[in-house]
């Protein structure tokens, strides 16, 4: 009887942790999908990333994120796939290329041009 007892706890024990073992796995890629909708902006809302979003399409894409995440694919490929499907301004912050040059640029150029605004103004008053 007692050899009994000691199986049924032991297939309690497998059977209850088997649901824990599962939800580690949902929540981590769960966790993955937001770290990658919380870089990519929602096509139909103003400012907001696809995490911030209640758009139906940020629930349709944060849906493709993490299908695609459970099929194996990587931050890279499945942010590849969202720019070639809506295009460079799906990124919430645009990579530095031809095109955007001029927006990472320009504030370090001005920078530039107060500390020697700056200099120019101290060495001429001394």
């Amino acid at each position: 009887m007692r050899s009994w007892l000691t199986i049924f706890c032991c297939l309690f024990v497998l059977v209850a942790s088997a649901p824990a073992a599962n939800a580690g796995t949902t929540l981590t890629v769960n966790q993955q999908m937001e770290q990658i909708a919380a870089t990519l902006r929602c096509p139909s809302s103003t400012n907001q990333t696809l995490l911030e979003s209640e758009a139906a399409i940020a629930f349709e894409l944060k849906a493709l994120i993490a299908q695609q995440l459970t099929e194996g694919k990587s931050h890279q490929q499945i942010e590849a796939y969202l720019v070639e499907r809506y295009g460079e301004q799906i990124r919430y912050q645009p990579g530095l290329n031809a095109g955007t040059a001029i927006l990472w640029l320009t504030p370090v150029v001005l920078i530039f041009l107060l500390f020697v605004g700056l200099w120019f103004n101290r060495r001429r008053s001394e």
